[in-house]
């Protein structure tokens, strides 16, 4: 197997330090043209990709981020059956790549591993979907990584939230039915109370 050209070897090929090429990589400082040329030649010709796990421990910045998801079929080996989910993960993956990071997704509870996982990974960033129990919370301020929540009735004002107007949404519904020119309604709620969702969703004013 072919050993993997480094930033010495295109520095050696450009003819140029290896900081000329790391500017040129990060358009960090004016480097002219011409040795711009020479840089992006050498790189061409050897094939150089930019060490990604280098580049993040110099600059903090790893361009990664973690996606926490509830396993919400059980037995199921298929992480995005659910298509609340999927749909909230194919969106995040878009708009992160549209702005140069990608994410890792886990659809596991957090233990310990993962918080090893999000250390040693670097993560700029934890993306948590759906509702956990408390004790997922307190472990997740752990990670001393800014994090998101989505869906989440955690009202620990340590987390940014991201979330549904339950109440308004069930107002909704119910003015596009009575819309239809339907007068009798039936809501079976006894299991949806359970949730925090159904507790805002029963507060239908109609």
């Amino acid at each position: 197997m072919a050993r993997r050209a480094t930033l010495k070897d295109v520095a050696e090929r450009a003819q140029v330090s290896t900081a000329t090429v790391s500017y040129v990589l990060n358009d960090k400082k004016s480097i002219s043209e011409q040795t711009k040329t020479r840089v992006y030649d050498a790189i061409r010709d050897l094939n150089y990709v930019p060490d990604l796990s280098a580049r993040s421990l110099s600059s903090r910045d790893s361009k990664l981020i973690g996606i926490v998801i509830p396993q919400t079929e059980p037995g199921s080996k298929l992480m995005l059956q659910n298509d609340f989910y999927s749909e909230i993960v194919g969106s995040i993956e878009y708009h992160a790549r549209q702005h140069g990071y990608h994410v890792i997704i886990s659809a596991t509870d957090v233990n310990e591993s993962y918080l090893t996982l999000a250390k040693e990974r670097n993560l700029d960033g934890i993306i948590v979907i759906g509702m956990y129990p408390d004790d997922f919370y307190r472990q997740m301020k752990k990670t001393q990584i800014p994090i998101v929540l989505i869906d989440s009735y955690c009202n620990d004002h340590y987390y940014h939230s991201i979330r549904i107007d339950d109440a308004y949404g069930s107002y909704l519904a119910t003015n596009h039915v009575i819309g239809y020119g339907h007068q009798r309604k039936r809501c079976h709620k006894e299991k949806a109370l359970r949730l925090p969702t159904g507790t805002g969703r029963s507060r239908n004013p109609i």
